[in-house]
């Protein structure tokens, strides 16, 4: 927030029980029990406690609040905020380490756009990194389960996702998800094409209950499915409990299936080089052929090792054990979900 002076400031030791409003810009480090509104920006700083709903131009927000927020334009969530209540904005800037809990409204800022100006609603988020011990992801997923959230919201790559993910699994927290970035089999499951859809899918809150895939060393969690590309000449061995298969080349393509009672192991490779015949061409036209084993579990052993990805990012090298989580997730899905 580009706001140099305020026109109203409350300091830290302040306590007013009462609504205040202010054509001019509010800045707030003490407590304020009632409705807080502006014209312009308001500001909230790291030691204000909030209960009410606030309202104003932009707002920037370090402390704790427990109410609705209504931004015109931008809200901005700090890495030391806690937020307890729905939120509506045109512009949503979310920091590692902020706590949000409950829906979000994404909406255009009409009465501030120009002639000929379309304004849309727009989100903005950084990738939690390395967040300080006191409000780590264990920290935080500990204190959502104790204070019996019932929604927490993945906001950030693949690996962010499927780590909280593997934390809230069996648990009756739901998660949603805000992907940053572009992870076509996760959209494509989810029917969460872009982050509009996924804003717009955490108020109905429709959800289903999935599997989860488990690669181990690492316990990494997929999703949906997981990839691992065999180069020309590399000897790959996937070991089933009652048989093993091999091939030299190719892709190896792990997905969870409908149903989510097994896995499919997907092979595809340039030529069949399978003396039992294993291997079946796609079409009549194509030169890939495919063979796929249904499974619960199995062992993959490449020589030389090989990267295993999911959704595009690698995550780690054979040699891997993959298999079903014993327990499940509850996703928020597009009301589009098939």
């Amino acid at each position: 927030m580009a706001q140099d002076r305020f026109d109203t400031i409350v300091g830290a030791n302040v306590h007013i029980k009462g609504n205040l409003s202010n054509q001019g810009s509010i800045e707030i480090h003490g407590s304020v029990d009632g409705e807080i509104s502006s014209d312009e920006d308001i500001l909230i700083g790291q030691t204000a406690t909030i209960s009410g709903p606030i309202k104003a131009k932009n707002i920037d927000v370090s402390g704790n609040i427990t109410g609705s927020i209504t931004a015109i334009e931008k809200l901005e969530l700090q890495p030391t905020c806690k937020v307890e209540g729905d939120i509506h904005c045109a512009t949503l800037s979310i920091k590692p380490g902020a706590i949000f809990n409950g829906s979000c409204g994404l909406t255009s800022a009409d009465s501030n756009k120009k002639v000929g100006e379309t304004k849309k609603p727009s989100i903005e988020l950084e990738e939690m990194t390395a967040p300080s011990h006191a409000r780590s992801l264990e920290y935080l997923i500990v204190q959502a389960k104790e204070k019996n959230y019932s929604t927490v919201v993945a906001v950030g790559g693949i690996g962010h996702i499927t780590s909280i993910a593997h934390k809230i699994a069996g648990s009756n927290i739901v998660l949603g998800i805000i992907p940053v970035g572009s992870f076509p089999d996760l959209n494509s499951f989810l029917n969460i094409h872009k982050w509009q859809d996924a804003a717009n899918a955490l108020k109905p809150r429709r959800y289903i209950e999935a599997q989860l895939g488990v690669i181990e060393p690492g316990a990494h969690i997929f999703l949906t499915a997981c990839q691992i590309k065999i180069k020309n000449e590399s000897n790959a061995n996937i070991i089933f409990p009652l048989y093993t298969a091999k091939f030299s080349d190719g892709t190896l393509n792990i997905k969870l299936t409908t149903e989510h009672q097994h896995l499919l192991f997907e092979i595809s490779q340039s030529q069949n080089r399978s003396i039992f015949n294993l291997f079946k061409k796609q079409s009549a036209t194509s030169d890939i052929y495919t063979s796929a084993f249904y499974e619960i579990k199995g062992q993959i052993i490449v020589d030389p090792a090989a990267p295993l990805f999911i959704d595009g990012e690698e995550i780690t090298n054979t040699p891997v054990s993959i298999s079903l989580h014993p327990k499940k997730l509850k996703m928020i899905i597009s009301k589009e979900y098939a």
